[in-house]
């Protein structure tokens, strides 16, 4: 069923994804095979999956993926030098593809207060327009709704006018063009053999690069700021193996939505689906399940029809599914952490466990019951 709060959490479009550190919340330490087999249990199985797309099979990506390595990188120091890193590989047949929420062609990737000239050659506009001069394909989705669109519509015109075609589409296909957002923060660099995915809840953006120290530097400075924050605090995961063919498959779908967008001068080129390549781990590595939100009033409106004509909740299902399986403890950090279903998962485990550590942005603190 399609209802008012699901949509609301729906709007803003999130990957999660399952690395089985789900375990912790149990507090084991399991070997093979016995480690493989409890982390299964943390996935969705495919009718929960099937039961999350208003009762549509999911057939584009699979239910989850082996052999796949994944690196945490908190905050934006880290991130950041690692995307610069990847982008700087990509070479001649080779593709960025990104999806955001916030956009600033000038933040610096690696910005340093004492060499200006330096740090802007690594700002966004000049990373991707020296991939661009050596051949490679770049394809963005900036968000874009009524009340935010000037920075969307000046990030694209400005990366468009070095593609010298559509590279950046102005993307409202979410049920609200007056405030709705697509809330994806995803990045993925084709370079040679091997494709990495960047995937979390960080933009490169306005006040996104800080350090663990949060001291307002100089080098946070140069970036701006973000809605008069002094500091940010998220993180990043550099994903590469398997599942960075469902991540791709994704952003492929997205792109290629045949329905148009609310702006009438944003227009696609398609383009046609080519799996990836990835190097796999020589062992099993993580499992990694891909769970996503498309919402229902969108699917209502003539979006995703293609690949999910009847939405998709499968991030809401499977933070439910944790909540419910979780014996020791709970930690999880989340910006919009105030929506009725998940909230009343965790609320019903309570009783069964020792701890439960929610964090989250304190503008929304006043919203939280549990």
């Amino acid at each position: 069923m399609c209802i008012r709060d699901r949509d609301r959490y729906l709007t803003m479009l999130k990957f999660l994804f399952l690395l089985c550190t789900a375990l912790l919340t149990n507090g084991l330490s399991l070997r093979k095979p016995e480690a493989a087999n409890q982390c299964l249990r943390w996935t969705l199985t495919e009718n929960e999956i099937t039961e999350a797309r208003g009762n549509v099979k999911r057939k584009d990506i699979k239910l989850y993926t082996t052999h796949n390595s994944a690196s945490i990188l908190i905050d934006g120091i880290n991130y950041m030098k690692a995307l610069y890193d990847d982008i700087e590989l990509a070479g001649q047949g080779d593709f960025i593809h990104a999806k955001m929420f916030d956009q600033n062609a000038d933040v610096m990737l690696i910005p340093n207060a004492s060499d200006a000239i330096s740090s802007r050659k690594t700002s966004v506009y000049n990373v991707l327009g020296r991939a661009l001069k050596r051949g490679v394909t770049v394809r963005i989705l900036a968000n874009i709704n009524i009340m935010q669109s000037y920075k969307a519509i000046e990030f694209c015109l400005r990366i468009n006018l070095l593609c010298g075609y559509t590279c950046c589409g102005l993307d409202n296909r979410h049920p609200g063009i007056i405030t709705g957002n697509l809330h994806t923060k995803m990045w993925i660099v084709k370079h040679g053999k091997d494709t990495i995915v960047y995937n979390g809840g960080m933009d490169v953006a306005s006040g996104r690069w800080d350090t663990q120290k949060h001291d307002f530097s100089l080098e946070h400075q140069m970036n701006g700021d973000f809605m008069g924050h002094n500091a940010m605090h998220d993180q990043m995961v550099r994903i590469t193996g398997p599942a960075v063919v469902d991540y791709e498959r994704h952003f492929y779908e997205r792109w290629n939505d045949p329905h148009p967008s609310f702006f009438p001068f944003v227009w696609l080129q398609g383009y046609k689906w080519s799996p990836p390549p990835f190097i796999r781990t020589k062992n099993e590595g993580l499992q990694i399940q891909i769970m996503r939100t498309l919402s229902c009033t969108g699917a209502k409106y003539g979006y995703y029809k293609d690949f999910a004509p009847k939405g998709e909740f499968t991030a809401l299902a499977g933070i439910v599914k944790m909540a419910k399986l979780a014996k020791n403890y709970i930690y999880m950090e989340d910006q919009f952490f105030n929506f009725p279903e998940p909230m009343k998962a965790i609320a019903d485990a309570l009783p069964h466990l020792n701890a439960v550590i929610i964090v989250t942005d304190s503008q929304d603190l006043s919203l939280i019951h549990i």
